[in-house]
């Protein structure tokens, strides 16, 4: 390659790093819900690592083709500014000579886009999926929380945040049983997990079923407990 054509490779692929550096930062924030719940569910330190740099193979496939303009916009600007452009012109270098060795760079790094988007992409998903499921399996509590955002059939979930994947407060839960015309309804105060069992304050049960025949008054269960634990 020609003394011009590296030289151009090296500014253009300096500006490259600098600017996918700075929209990886940058679109970081518009997955930050995710990682802020991730967080919250207790993940330690080194795997919240590893959850945020699962993110980034999202970020890639739209951070490199945008960095790319940019930087050749940059670097043509630069060498315009410098002269330098018009002195490779009067040496005899067209246009698509000088261009050439950009394209062939850019060429590449679509490849590379290509690869990220159908490969890594998809392998961080199911990576970060997993890790969700394994710290869930975990801590019951979590699945809770998951019930609370997943919007379950027939079903409300309505609680306080998880403080630390450690406990609970104020679990109100719901369900509706249509093929038996039965209402369930769960309040807990308070649900701590403990070494080998989750312990549970404040338990009221109120379910409801409706009779059959046409002038019956519906049944209506209620029952209250202090503590229950279940291993």
């Amino acid at each position: 390659m020609l003394i011009f054509g590296r030289y151009l490779l090296t500014n253009y692929l300096k500006v490259l790093a600098l600017a996918v550096f700075s929209f990886i930062s940058i679109l970081l924030v518009s997955r930050l819900e995710e990682i802020t719940h991730y967080a919250s569910m207790g993940a330690k330190p080194l795997y919240l690592i590893r959850f945020i740099l699962y993110q980034i193979p999202y970020i890639l496939p739209i951070a490199i083709p945008i960095s790319c303009l940019l930087s050749a916009l940059i670097l043509f600007q630069k060498l315009s500014f410098n002269q330098e452009l018009t002195a490779l012109r009067a040496g005899g270098f067209s246009l698509k000579k000088i261009i050439s060795p950009i394209l062939i760079a850019a060429f590449f790094l679509s490849l590379t886009s290509l690869y990220i988007s159908s490969e890594l992409a998809t392998a961080s998903h199911l990576a970060t999926r997993k890790m969700v499921y394994e710290l869930c399996s975990i801590n019951p509590l979590l699945l809770l929380q998951n019930a609370k955002i997943g919007k379950l059939q027939d079903a409300y979930v309505q609680m306080e945040p998880v403080k630390n994947g450690e406990a609970i407060e104020n679990l109100i839960v719901a369900l509706h049983t249509p093929s038996q015309e039965r209402m369930s309804l769960c309040l807990v105060k308070q649900i701590g997990m403990g070494s080998k069992e989750l312990k549970a304050n404040q338990i009221s049960l109120i379910s409801s079923s409706a009779t059959r025949t046409e002038h019956a008054v519906d049944h209506l269960i209620i029952e209250n407990q202090r503590n229950r634990s279940v291993s």
